[in-house]
């Protein structure tokens, strides 16, 4: 079985990754570049899965406010990324 994870680095997908890495299954992580400040529009489901191969995807991707502290901006930032 192979498995991509989004947001592996975040507290959420760290803890996953852990799980999983101590079940011997095939990883791909993923995590967002914190160097920029820009999003990118990736449909998981065909781009990175052709290239993973990956049989699920796990999403634990998301803005989190330690970084603004503007909480509507993050959320509207989190619901923009994904759509």
């Amino acid at each position: 079985m192979k498995l991509l994870i989004t947001g592996s680095t975040g507290v959420v997908g760290r803890e996953i990754l852990s799980i999983f890495k101590k079940k011997r299954i095939n990883i791909f992580p993923l995590s967002y570049n914190s160097g920029s400040s820009k999003y990118s529009k990736v449909d998981l489901t065909k781009t990175l899965n052709k290239k993973t191969k990956a049989d699920f995807i796990i999403h634990c991707a998301g803005k989190t406010p330690q970084n603004s502290r503007n909480l509507k901006d993050v959320f509207n930032k989190n619901i923009k990324m994904n759509k």
